[in-house]
């Protein structure tokens, strides 16, 4: 096992798609793996090349599947909302939880 750096935030790419995650990590084979993983239909899970970042949907199936991953995602309410105040410029998110910072345990 290796411990894997990541920063979760949540961010507007500028592509007409909204407000999504944004998983920042070190490259790991094995993560790479568990991401594409995912059901598509479910969390458009996405890698962007220009920030170096996986995208996601913000859901309950990806507020799950990233847990699962052993990310430490707020409460999807919180994510809902923490969005809101990005995509808004008059809504404000006291006690902003992100970006959420930590270590993910993945096989070398």
């Amino acid at each position: 096992m290796t411990k894997v750096d990541y920063e979760l935030f949540v961010a507007d790419p500028g592509d007409g798609y909204g407000v999504k995650f944004a998983l920042r990590t070190e490259y790991n084979k094995q993560l790479v793996k568990s991401i594409k993983a995912m059901d598509w239909e479910l969390s458009h899970r996405g890698w962007d090349n220009y920030e170096n970042v996986w995208r996601f949907d913000i859901n309950d199936y990806t507020v799950d599947e990233l847990r699962r991953l052993g990310v430490d995602v707020p409460d999807l309410e919180i994510c809902k909302q923490a969005a809101e105040a990005v995509s808004s410029e008059d809504s404000e998110l006291p006690d902003d939880p992100f970006p959420v910072k930590g270590k993910l345990e993945v096989f070398a």
